[in-house]
């Protein structure tokens, strides 16, 4: 038996359970959409909606950009951004000489991981049951043109 059967929302106890109610939805969220199960074939909201969407889709498109027809001869703006990406390392030209020493460098200073993934400590597990002795993640060069001479 439940213990509001006949009773109305303007009695006072079921108001106290139905305000208490409203604050939880309204706390967690849990509104039920008013579009929800409609379609554009049942509904003229959906539709008025839907084409109003449309609409503005549409125009977001004919934006014209801030720097249209700027150059970086004729605004100060422009010009800024092109020095700023000048100065990005990755538009220096180098040298291979000078690319091969920053690219050994950045290698040496990498930091590694803590843990070791699955595949490493497998390997390790291997290794160390052959009795081969290894160091994990220690650079070292291996010059392969002597290799093929």
């Amino acid at each position: 038996m439940v213990w509001n059967k006949g009773l109305t929302k303007s009695d006072p106890r079921v108001q106290i359970y139905v305000e208490k109610g409203r604050k939880t939805r309204l706390k967690n969220h849990s509104y039920n959409a008013w579009n929800k199960g409609l379609t554009r074939d049942v509904d003229d909201r959906i539709i008025k909606n839907y084409t109003k969407a449309v609409k503005t889709r549409k125009r977001k498109g004919n934006y014209i950009a801030w720097n249209r027809g700027l150059t970086k001869h004729t605004d100060e703006r422009v010009r800024k951004n092109a020095e700023s990406v000048k100065a990005t390392h990755w538009t220096k030209k180098l040298s291979p000489s000078e690319l091969n020493e920053r690219m050994s460098k950045m290698r040496l200073s990498q930091n590694f991981p803590k843990k070791f993934t699955s595949i490493e400590k497998a390997i390790f597990n291997t290794l160390s049951s052959l009795n081969i002795p290894f160091t994990p993640h220690k650079s070292f060069w291996v010059d392969l043109r002597s290799m093929h001479s």
